[in-house]
């Protein structure tokens, strides 16, 4: 088999604020589900948390794949193993992920734009947040690897992805960061967050990190709750 590069059309699921009018100015969440995962699942993130003031968008990953006989989307193409490939499919995500926010923003009246990614689509929300602040005012990273560190594809083992380099980490500072995580987390253990966090704020970062009890999985309510009041609060203060 062999991959060829072309352009495609993908599915985007959207929620808009309970109250929504044209005329008024709103943030804009874009989520990114983990590997293997579906917009479905993400979009229902917020639908019974009270107070979201923003619109919310859930991008379809381009790589279908199976995942125990159901269907589910890669980021990166990381079921190939193939290191070169994968480091090519990351980078088509990453300008997948900038048209979307740049498209919704031509949609509607935007003026903040967060990332927020689970697992696999943290991967992605560090590495775009970062290596293009100037588009996002926040990121938000649910059960997210550990910067800098090595990345484990469960179907080829351990490898080194093209993180952000420090020049991008200094000139990314004022990106708001909040990180939550599973204190009982397998597939990314909990102390891979606590490195993320400390290597946020040595470089200065305001970084709002919590953890909560379970695995690796969506933050509980609460957790979510105070997400829409992270991003609401900041909104209200400009």
């Amino acid at each position: 088999m062999i991959y060829i590069e072309g352009s495609a059309l993908f599915s985007c699921l959207l929620r808009l604020p309970e109250n929504y009018a044209p005329d008024i100015c709103y943030p804009l969440v874009v989520g990114l589900a983990g590997g293997g995962g579906n917009p479905e699942d993400l979009i229902k993130l917020w639908d019974h948390i009270p107070g979201r003031e923003f619109i919310y968008a859930v991008p379809r990953a381009p790589y279908p794949m199976l995942v125990d006989g159901e269907l589910g989307f890669d980021w990166a193409l990381w079921p190939t193993g193939d290191e070169e490939l994968i480091g090519r499919a990351t980078e088509l995500s990453e300008q997948y992920i900038i048209k979307v926010a740049q498209d919704l923003s031509g949609r509607h009246d935007i003026d903040d734009v967060y990332l927020l990614g689970f697992s696999q689509g943290a991967i992605l929300t560090y590495l775009v947040g970062i290596k293009h602040h100037h588009a996002f005012k926040g990121i938000i990273c649910l059960s997210g690897p550990g910067l800098l560190t090595p990345l484990v594809n469960p179907f080829a083992g351990p490898f080194n992805p093209s993180w952000p380099k420090e020049e991008h980490f200094q000139d990314a500072r004022d990106l708001r960061v909040f990180i939550t995580h599973g204190n009982n987390d397998q597939p990314i253990p909990f102390e891979m967050a606590i490195g993320s966090r400390e290597i946020l704020v040595n470089h200065g970062y305001d970084v709002t990190f919590r953890d909560f009890d379970g695995g690796h999985c969506h933050p509980p309510r609460e957790i979510l709750a105070e997400i829409v009041n992270w991003i609401r609060d900041q909104h209200k203060a400009i």
